[in-house]
């Protein structure tokens, strides 16, 4: 049912001409490029675009037989669960990286060394004067 003009509720039905419908194959329909295309063709208002219930209701959504639903709905969620923990994995390089980075900025243990800090005027300096020089 239509919760307001933004938020639908879709309730699915068993089946659609005698073939079984797997609610985890439609979820991922819904949240491919060509079901973006299906429902962008329907939206409506200028300023606060929306897609209304008749539209959702006229999506003509391929169903394939209920096996190969499930294959599909199977191998998406194994993809989906993959590239999740693949983020997780990703973050927490980025955040050991980071500390790495600041370690070797700040001094080997991390900590804020002073006599580190007038090194790189010192180092600047030098530099200048190298080319200076040459």
């Amino acid at each position: 049912g239509n919760i307001n003009q933004h938020s639908v509720k879709i309730k699915l039905k068993d089946k659609a001409d005698l073939i079984k419908i797997d609610p985890h194959y439609i979820e991922s329909f819904f949240n491919t490029g060509i079901a973006g295309q299906l429902v962008f063709r329907e939206v409506t208002g200028g300023t606060r675009p929306a897609v209304d219930y008749t539209a959702i209701k006229s999506l003509q959504i391929p169903l394939p037989p209920i096996e190969t639903q499930r294959r599909i709905a199977a191998e998406v969620k194994r993809r989906m669960d993959r590239a999740q923990q693949l983020e997780r994995e990703a973050a927490l390089q980025l955040q050991e990286a980071k500390k790495q980075a600041e370690a070797m900025i700040l001094g080997g243990d991390g900590h804020f060394d002073r006599k580190r800090q007038s090194r790189v005027p010192d180092m600047q300096r030098a530099h200048e004067q190298e080319q200076a020089a040459g």
